[in-house]
């Protein structure tokens, strides 16, 4: 019995880590897409600064956090736990937003 209870919590970890190596690729690849478009469509139209991959990677990311969707009312959480969750995805945000501006 202990060996299955084992093998379900190292299923769980592979989990974790290969969503947060996910998440990571998906927050580059973002910014290398938005580097890409600024530098091939604003930068040229309106003669602005190019971007490198972390300040894109930092617009991408500040972009995203001003325009993301707040859940309905309608999805079986408490006023607090949206409350929290809000909290928790603007200080993950600002985390890692200050990561990015160590690079800039």
């Amino acid at each position: 019995m202990d060996y299955e209870n084992t093998k379900k919590s190292d299923i769980s970890w592979l989990g974790w880590i290969g969503a947060l190596t996910l998440s990571f690729v998906a927050l580059i690849f973002g910014g290398f897409v938005t580097m890409k478009l600024w530098n091939g469509l604003v930068s040229s139209v309106f003669h602005l600064q190019t971007l490198n991959l972390w300040q894109a990677t930092g617009l991408d990311l500040f972009v995203s956090y001003i325009t993301g969707k707040v859940p309905p009312k309608e999805d079986g959480h408490t006023s607090f736990e949206r409350t929290l969750l809000a909290i928790l995805m603007t200080l993950f945000t600002w985390g890692i937003g200050s990561i990015i501006m160590l690079f800039i």
